[in-house]
């Protein structure tokens, strides 16, 4: 049997469509009298159950329409209510030809057997046709029937009103009670919130400064175990608090040396009033980190220490940077000098030749002079080229270009002696690249350079290029003294050499590697680099060849 039941309330909608498919009916289901009319033009019920108030078009309004309408005309509809349940709304309702009108709630097999009833076997029913047909009667009944439950909701709306009143004056009775005890407590909350407001702020800021600030505060117990960490400690030795909290201070977080310094500063506590030492913190991987601390201690009744506080600064990069100035000023300064000396010379014995000796001696000196003063100036513009892209970055100027051209060119115009043997071999097939065709000029120049210039023994330099997933690959290896692995790390950093003494054998201000890797980085490439300490190095440069 097809069931077509229709509710406005989902849940008592999903309870009659669970309790009729438990029977082995085929259920559909509406929201109200309109969509009803149009799922049964669609599909043919063979009964109707349906509630009466509901929006749009309501029970009555529908049974009306379904008896008026000859294809649904012969298919009972009976009324399943829980709001029109006075006998005027059942009179009402079998005068509009119901077939049926059951009150909420009923038992489910007793639901189930009223329906199978109704439809009889197989849907084979004969629906009931309406009495009242005279449209001013019905019209009436309708309207009486509307404002019966008008009157009824009103009704029950003035008895929840005076429930409401009669709530309220109770509250209003308790309210005056405890008013009196509000009032009495008021000052002691007050003086409370006051306390917390300053505790919330105290522990706001100290909060702020453990875990936002990014400084080294450790606090120490009397047996010098850690109690509380910020996340600069974290950060630094890349442990969690919750690994740091209980331990012994000085022996997780430090490098032997430095443990003895915080010992010694902890021992001259409370008697000085502060100690200040630099300490080498230990991280979990990497290098120490240097912290620059300040140390106090807050004391007990008896002037004994309770506890440590050790508040630092990580001043490792700022020592870096020191260092890093120092040597760049080292560095430029002994590469400047050394020609600076050698054009004074030079300059000197002009002066002191004269006669035939100085008409011969002149264009060698002249020659000389010159090689050193464009030696400077080639440094200068160096340390100018750098500084432009520090502060602006590389601005490639892209086109197409022909690579293989641009790399032999530049490649084979690197000066080298007799002791190095120069190849390059590029791939014949390989397509026009869009990049800037002066800035990877200088790439291959300065890897090629570096090439021969850490080969002083000689070798091969072989330069290659090629294609592989869309990017074009410049590769440069020579036979020489290769890079240590703890010198990788830095090979790009600025004013960075394998050699930084100002005794070192290989000149330059170091720049050439930071040059490339920023001409690489602009063209949306990679560099990469594999060497061993005595077995060369190879550079590998990729860049895309339709451009960044």
């Amino acid at each position: 049997m097809h069931v077509l039941v229709v509710d406005d309330d989902a849940a008592s909608r999903y309870l009659n469509e669970s309790i009729m498919r438990s029977a082995g009916h085929r259920v559909s289901t509406a929201t109200d009298g309109f969509e009803a009319l149009q799922l049964a033009h669609q599909d043919l019920p063979d009964l109707v159950i349906s509630d009466i108030l509901m929006p749009h078009m309501d029970g009555y309004q529908l049974l009306r329409a379904w008896k008026a309408d000859e294809w649904t005309a012969g298919i009972p509809l009976a009324f399943y209510t829980a709001s029109y349940t006075g006998q005027a709304d059942e009179s009402f309702a079998h005068g509009l030809g119901a077939d049926a009108f059951w009150r909420k709630p009923m038992e489910p097999q007793a639901l189930i057997e009223a329906a199978e009833s109704l439809a009889g076997t197989g849907g084979s029913a004969t629906a009931r046709q309406p009495e009242l047909t005279d449209e001013a009667v019905v019209f009436r009944q309708y309207s009486e029937r509307l404002v019966d439950k008008l009157d009824e909701k009103a009704s029950g709306l003035e008895r929840a009103n005076a429930e409401l009143r009669s709530a309220l004056d109770m509250l209003e009775q308790e309210v005056a009670v405890k008013q009196g005890l509000i009032e009495e407590l008021n000052a002691d909350v007050l003086e409370r919130k006051r306390a917390e407001a300053e505790l919330r702020h105290e522990r706001d800021f100290t909060r702020g400064v453990l875990e936002f600030a990014d400084l080294f505060i450790c606090i120490l117990d009397r047996e010098r175990r850690v109690t509380l960490v910020s996340n600069g400690v974290e950060r630094i030795s890349g442990r969690g608090a919750a690994d740091l909290i209980g331990v012994d201070a000085a022996s997780v977080l430090l490098a032997p040396a430095s443990q003895e310094i915080l010992t010694s500063a902890l021992d001259a506590l409370p008697a000085a009033d502060i100690r200040r030492c630099a300490l080498d913190v230990l991280p979990v991987s990497g290098e120490p980190h240097v912290v620059e601390c300040v140390i106090t201690c807050t004391v007990d009744e008896d002037g004994e220490a309770a506890s440590y506080n050790v508040f630092g600064v990580d001043a490792t990069e700022r020592r870096r940077l020191e260092q890093l100035k120092d040597d760049f000023i080292q560095t430029v300064s002994h590469e400047l000098r050394t020609p600076l000396t050698s054009i004074v010379g030079f300059v000197e014995l002009l002066g002191e030749t004269s006669g035939e000796r100085l008409a011969s001696q002149t264009p060698i000196i002249v020659e000389r002079l010159r090689g050193n003063a464009d030696r400077m100036r080639g440094l200068v513009e160096e340390l100018l080229e750098v500084n432009d892209i520090v502060a602006e970055g590389v601005r490639p100027m892209l086109r197409p270009v022909d690579l293989a051209e641009v790399v032999r060119f530049s490649a084979e115009n690197v000066y080298h002696d007799s002791g190095h043997r120069l190849t390059v071999v590029a791939d014949p097939d390989i397509p026009a690249v869009v990049c800037d065709a002066d800035r990877i000029a200088r790439v291959v120049t300065n890897l090629v350079d570096n090439a021969v210039k850490y080969s002083p023994d000689g070798g091969d330099v072989e330069v290659t290029l090629g294609v592989a997933d869309g990017r074009a690959v410049i590769s440069v290896r020579d036979q020489g003294i290769g890079i240590g692995p703890e010198e990788k790390g830095r090979l790009f950093d600025r004013f960075s050499q394998a050699d930084m003494s100002s005794t070192r054998e290989y000149g330059g201000l170091g720049l050439g590697l930071f040059i490339v890797s920023e001409i690489v980085r602009a063209h949306d490439g990679t560099i990469e680099v594999e060497s061993l300490p005595g077995e060369g190095s190879t550079f590998t440069v990729r860049i895309p060849v339709a451009g960044p």
